[in-house]
C-alpha cells in the first residue's frame, strides 16, 4: 500500500509506436499524408443521394440525371466536387430534366440561368460554354443552404 505523498514509478517502461508512425512510410512524398486525408474527406455518391434525397424535386433531378447520363458519369461528377458543388454535363435530356424537377425552362439561346428548387432552396447554375470546345454545365449545390 502506498502513502498518498509517495508516488509510483514502474521499473521499466515500454512504449507503443504510434500506429500513424507505423503507416508512414520514408519512400512517401511529405505531401502524402495531405493528400491521403483530402481523399477521405471528399463526399461520396451516397453522401451526396443522402443531401439530395430529403427534398422531392432534388431527389427526382439525381434519380433522373444518373438514368440520363449514367451511374459513371455522376459518379466522376461528384468525384471532381469543389466548394460544396457539382458540376454536372448538360445536353437536351438534362435540360427537360430541370423543367420537369424544377419548372424551369432554360433555352437553346440562354447564356446563363440561375434559380433554385422552390422546395429547399437549392441553387442550380447553368453556364453555356463561349467556346465550342467545351460542353455547356449545369451547377447545383450538394446541400442547400440555410436561407433567412
Amino acid at each position: 500500500m502506498f502513502a498518498d505523498n509517495e508516488t509510483v514509478v514502474p521499473g521499466e517502461v515500454t512504449l507503443l509506436p504510434d500506429f500513424e508512425e507505423e503507416a508512414t512510410d520514408d519512400a512517401d512524398p511529405p505531401d502524402a499524408k495531405k493528400t491521403a486525408s483530402s481523399r477521405r474527406s471528399r463526399l461520396s455518391l451516397d453522401d451526396v443521394v443522402s443531401y439530395f434525397a430529403p427534398c422531392g424535386r432534388c431527389g427526382y433531378f439525381l434519380a433522373g440525371y444518373r438514368a440520363a447520363k449514367g451511374m459513371e458519369n455522376l459518379e466522376t461528377a461528384v468525384s471532381h466536387a469543389k466548394s460544396g458543388w457539382i458540376v454536372l454535363d448538360w445536353n437536351q435530356d438534362v435540360r427537360e430534366l430541370v423543367l420537369k424537377s424544377y419548372g424551369c425552362r432554360i433555352e437553346d439561346n440562354d447564356l446563363h440561368y440561375e434559380s433554385c428548387c422552390s422546395e429547399c432552396r437549392r441553387h442550380f447554375i447553368f453556364r453555356a460554354s463561349r467556346s465550342p470546345n467545351h460542353p455547356d454545365t449545369l451547377r447545383i449545390e450538394i446541400k442547400p443552404r440555410k436561407r433567412q
